[in-house]
């Protein structure tokens, strides 16, 4: 194996004149993929999600973010979800959480998802 061939391989790089350093950081991409799973309700509520229904009619707690009300997952959802990552060959975490962000963050209006 050549020493160029050593550099990349094994993360080294040069910096300056001479002067070689392991690389600091291991490289990661990620896709974020949105989908629409033809569910009958909600990904996290039992509410309706047809199309063409009047406007604020098919709502709850949970949908309005409101103190108190938990999201539940669509199982439905769930299922076609992890179809799909199988048929993708994807790898399957074997623990997911919905910790969401503080009550205190402002940067979205239903605080803590």
């Amino acid at each position: 194996m050549t020493d160029s061939y050593n550099r990349i391989h094994w993360g080294i790089y040069a910096i300056g004149e001479g002067t070689i350093m392991a690389e600091p950081f291991k490289i990661v991409i990620g896709l974020e993929i949105h989908v629409q799973l033809l569910t009958k309700t909600k990904l996290f509520c039992g509410c309706a999600n047809q199309f063409g229904l009047p406007p604020n009619t098919a709502v709850c707690p949970v949908c309005l973010g409101l103190p108190g009300s938990l999201p539940v997952m669509n199982r439905k959802a769930f299922e076609l979800s992890l179809k799909a990552a199988m048929a993708l060959n994807c790898q399957i975490a074997t623990h997911a959480g919905l910790d969401g962000q503080p009550a205190d963050c402002t940067s979205t209006p239903m605080a803590k998802r």
